[in-house]
């Protein structure tokens, strides 16, 4: 694993110098001025122009770049600091990045943004690739999921916000995962986490009510919230019912993320409560890769799932894949996406595998697929297959330490965009959230001011902070 001291002089861009040398060197570790270590990069601004200087293997390398006025992104320091490393990193044999200089997490968000200043696509589509270096096919899709995002936004709600109740519990934890989610056999801290949730659950009612607020869309994530029993969730789903007014709601999303927890009796149970939109997720329809990333559950076991959410009659049903997993490789990946497609589930979302911290794989240096290309092939490959059986990119958020700079893209058939997913990436409109692990976003409708309130993963710390939690609501 690589090393660097990083030292910066004359600025404290520490997040954007991260993400644009992590994105390069990838998996390197950092240490912030530092200068014990053998190799350095050195990042220097003076309020004009930036100066990078990389000390590696013994070899010198210098890049420079000065602020330009008359542009978009490159009148602000941390592009202009960014592109001075880029042109000292380009001196050695290091590989291209499909995002350029971009370090952002919602990459359509901005160019939406700049839409609705006026600018045209040619226009924001240069600025993307003149000033920040981003590839001619990242940019084709920004601009698809930007675009879609804005139609799905034409018909927000007035007043409109989106709900989302944390389940932090799952069968066991994939070995790519870094979420703190578990399988509790401690039936007194299941109980008490529900009976909870229902007080918060209560709480955030009130506060939709006494803000005038009407719920848009609702999200059941995790974890995997179908690891609960058909009367543990029944549980929630009647706390929901009791304490907000539904009548507006137009998706209600559920995460029955994994096959090996869905049975009919809880379909049949979050149909009736009005879920229209589930997410049965395979990741790969490879067996052998299935044991190596911790998946408790057969393909057969996800070909029986879904058949059974489709005998329900769900509106929607949306697939996730992994792309890059550890030993698959491009074929592997097409036959998986193949098999997909032919179930006709109207939304497919690709993503890539992303290093974690606190994920088995990254701690056990397990050998994931980082061979350049591979990855950024697997996910043309779903672009070009996915649109030729007529699905279309609606939104995409990135995420550090992805596999080859890359990103995560969420296809749809025309009609089926997930309108909590664009909502949550535009962050254009409050979001409450409930249960562990959940954060609430507060929209300011003026300023656009986002305030965060979050809530403890771990299901014994969110029992801890009852009082906060509930006080945090009543607050709203």
């Amino acid at each position: 694993m690589m090393e660097f001291s990083v030292i910066m002089q004359g600025h404290e861009r520490k997040y954007n110098l991260e993400h644009i040398i992590k994105a390069v060197f990838f998996g390197a570790q950092l240490f912030f001025h530092d200068g014990e270590k053998e190799d350095k990069i050195i990042s220097k601004w003076d309020g004009k122009t930036a100066e990078t200087w990389i000390l590696l293997h013994g070899q010198k390398a210098v890049g420079r770049f000065s602020m330009q006025e008359d542009t978009y992104f490159l009148r602000k320091d941390p592009y202009v600091i960014a592109r001075s490393f880029l042109n000292a990193v380009q001196q050695f044999d290091s590989p291209r990045l499909p995002w350029g200089i971009l370090t952002g997490v919602r990459p359509a968000k901005t160019a939406a943004r700049m839409l609705r200043e006026g600018l045209s696509g040619r226009q924001v589509s240069k600025i993307f690739q003149e000033e920040l270096l981003v590839s001619s096919e990242k940019t084709v899709l920004m601009l698809q999921a930007a675009e879609k995002e804005l139609n799905v936004q034409k018909n927000q709600l007035p007043n409109g916000c989106s709900l989302y109740i944390g389940i932090p519990f799952c069968p066991t934890r994939c070995a790519y995962c870094s979420f703190i989610s578990k399988t509790y056999t401690d039936e007194k801290i299941l109980s008490s986490f529900l009976k909870q949730l229902a007080e918060e659950i209560a709480e955030t009612g009130g506060a939709i009510e006494r803000n005038g607020f009407v719920i848009d869309s609702i999200y059941f994530g995790g974890g995997t919230p179908t690891t609960l029993t058909a009367r543990q969730l029944q549980g929630i789903l009647e706390a929901l019912r009791t304490h907000m007014d539904l009548s507006k709601v137009r998706e209600f999303t559920v995460e029955a993320g994994r096959p090996d927890t869905i049975t009919e009796e809880k379909l049949l149970l979050l149909k009736e409560y009005g879920v229209d939109r589930v997410s049965i997720n395979p990741q790969t329809l490879n067996s052998e890769t299935l044991k190596k990333i911790g998946r408790a559950h057969s393909v057969e076991q996800f070909f029986s799932a879904y058949s059974l959410a489709r005998k329900v009659g769900f509106h929607a049903v949306n697939t996730d894949l992994i792309a890059g997993l550890p030993g698959e490789n491009l074929e592997d990946f097409k036959t998986t996406m193949e098999q997909i497609i032919k179930l006709e589930p109207e939304n497919i979302t690709v993503h890539t595998l992303a290093l974690k911290r606190a994920s088995r794989l990254n701690q056990e240096h397990a050998d994931v697929s980082n061979e350049e290309s591979l990855v950024s092939k697997m996910l043309s490959l779903a672009s070009s297959e996915l649109k030729e059986n007529g699905y279309e990119p609606y939104y995409l958020y990135r995420q550090k330490n992805i596999l080859d700079n890359l990103e995560n893209v969420g296809y749809s058939k025309p009609g089926y965009e997930s309108i909590y997913n664009v909502y949550m990436m535009e962050e254009l409109q409050t979001t409450l959230a409930a249960g562990g692990g959940g954060i609430t976003k507060l929209v300011d409708p003026r300023t656009k001011k986002i305030t965060r309130i979050p809530n403890p993963k771990l299901a014994e710390e969110y029992l801890r902070q009852k009082n906060i939690i509930l006080n945090r609501k009543k607050e709203i």
